[in-house]
């Protein structure tokens, strides 16, 4: 299931949230696309969600797995370096937005949502959280 999508130095890029895996696919100077590449990452990913770009080479994405993250990806090629900026989103980010020098993290209470605990987590207000990035 592909999830997260941005558009990043002439490319099409996507996440696939339940097999953890990015793709590029490149814009042709006519608008075509090009052949779609799985981007070799330094690092797993867990459950990627809501990405941004962020730069000429880089995107912010959130990652709803585990404890929850906020991360950069650096993208070179058909290679991509992960960098973990935030961790401990325990309602399950979902988004993530860039409003000048800050991210802001949607929470999405994914347990809420989709958990089969018994009684079910109590709604709690959304949250969004910011972290400061500096300029790309």
């Amino acid at each position: 299931m592909l999830d997260g999508i941005v558009v990043l130095n002439n490319h099409v890029v996507v996440n696939a949230l339940t097999t953890n895996k990015l793709f590029a696919v490149p814009i042709n100077v006519n608008g075509s696309s090009g052949s779609i590449t799985e981007l070799k990452l330094n690092r797993a990913i867990h459950e990627p969600d809501g990405m941004r770009s962020f730069g000429t080479h880089a995107l912010l994405m959130v990652e709803s797995g585990g404890v929850g993250a906020l991360s950069k990806v650096d993208i070179d090629g058909d290679s991509a370096s992960v960098v973990t900026l935030k961790e401990g989103y325990p309602e399950g980010p979902v988004a993530v937005t860039v409003v000048g020098s800050s991210a802001y993290v949607l929470e999405g209470q994914l347990q809420v949502m989709f958990g089969h605990d018994e009684p079910k987590p109590t709604v709690k207000p959304f949250r969004a959280t910011a972290f400061n990035l500096g300029s790309p």
